[in-house]
């Protein structure tokens, strides 16, 4: 099954969208702004170029 993202614009639209929700009795799962965050690193790291490779100096070079 797909999966729908809502991202409401106001707390009233919140409330309306998950009290239609829960009316429905449409199963609804709800992400914090941090959870929102991983979901998003994640996916950029699924999609990042593997094959460009950087040597450990360059790594050091840009901590120091």
């Amino acid at each position: 099954m797909n999966t729908i993202v809502i991202t409401p614009q106001s707390e009233k639209e919140y409330s309306s969208v998950l009290h239609f929700l829960k009316e429905k009795r449409i199963r609804t799962s709800i992400f914090s702004g941090e959870e929102k965050e991983d979901a998003g690193l994640l996916r950029m790291m699924l999609e990042a170029d593997r094959t460009d490779r950087v040597s450990e100096t360059e790594i050091m070079d840009c901590l120091e």
